[in-house]
């Protein structure tokens, strides 16, 4: 559109209807787009002027709710600026309406995409917390029961960004943080197995360091030393995988002489 108005020739009629029909659905969508993310919800009418009258008249409605997450968004989130949107409610908030130049303004739009995925998280159900108070309260009760499993570190880890993770990444790491501890049972078992059985071997000792909480290696390591202990608990030791190696390379019907160490 703006090639078209600042260009020397003058377009026929059939473009000029279809610039002005692209420049409309691309306004519609701005709107819209807007509109959904303050709210979280789509707008019951698709003209601009209704939409913009019908987001006041929504944030007037909930501005107790709609004002709490906002605020919570510079406290959670620190790298979080969303001044002029904040502005745009607080007009809302006191019962005037706004144009829908303020809503489309692009720096209220960039802060309207963050503060969308930022109430994602900060937003209750009828039925539950909000996701960011379940990390929360994940990173309490984990902190106190298991200071030195992985998903603690994890959880801490998340809810001291200055910017809004994805609601997936912390739906997963909710998960894991509702039943983080098979893998301590499963270090607390072969510390056990591996005492009894190999008191005296390398892995032994680190992984009862591990279950003891002594020692607390990357989330990767862990997933090594547990499956290191479970080829040593079923007898294939370093030495044994060595040979096997050696013995793959060999051509068929190679012979081969293994000497006993005892």
């Amino acid at each position: 559109m703006q090639a078209v108005i600042g260009g020397d020739e003058v377009p026929d009629a059939d473009r000029l209807r279809a610039l002005l029909e692209e420049a409309d659905t691309h306004r519609r969508t701005v709107v819209r787009a807007q509109y959904e993310r303050i709210t979280g919800g789509p707008p019951t009418d698709e003209e601009p002027e209704s939409v913009v009258s019908s987001l006041a008249t929504w944030l007037y409605a909930h501005d107790g709710s709609s004002k709490e997450i906002a605020d919570r968004v510079a406290v959670e989130f620190d790298g979080v600026t969303i001044d002029d949107l904040y502005d745009l409610f607080e007009t809302a908030w006191r019962g005037d309406s706004f144009s829908e130049e303020a809503l489309v303004d692009p720096t209220v739009v960039q802060q309207a995409k963050r503060y969308e995925r930022a109430r994602r998280l900060l937003e209750a159900s009828d039925s539950e917390a909000s996701l960011w108070s379940q990390l929360r309260d994940a990173s309490k009760r984990l902190a106190e029961d298991h200071p030195n499993h992985p998903v603690t570190a994890d959880v801490s880890e998340m809810l001291s960004r200055s910017q809004p993770p994805s609601v997936d990444d912390v739906e997963q790491l909710l998960d894991a943080a509702e039943n983080p501890f098979t893998v301590d049972e499963r270090l607390a078992e072969l510390a056990a197995d591996l005492q009894s059985e190999h008191p005296d071997h390398d892995i032994t000792d680190e992984i009862v360091d591990a279950a003891a909480g002594t020692r607390s290696p990357s989330e990767e390591r862990v997933g090594e030393l547990i499956e290191e202990a479970e080829q040593v608990l079923a007898g294939v030791d370093e030495q044994l995988r060595r040979i096997q190696e050696t013995m793959d390379d060999l051509p068929d019907g190679a012979v081969v002489l293994i000497e006993s160490l005892d």
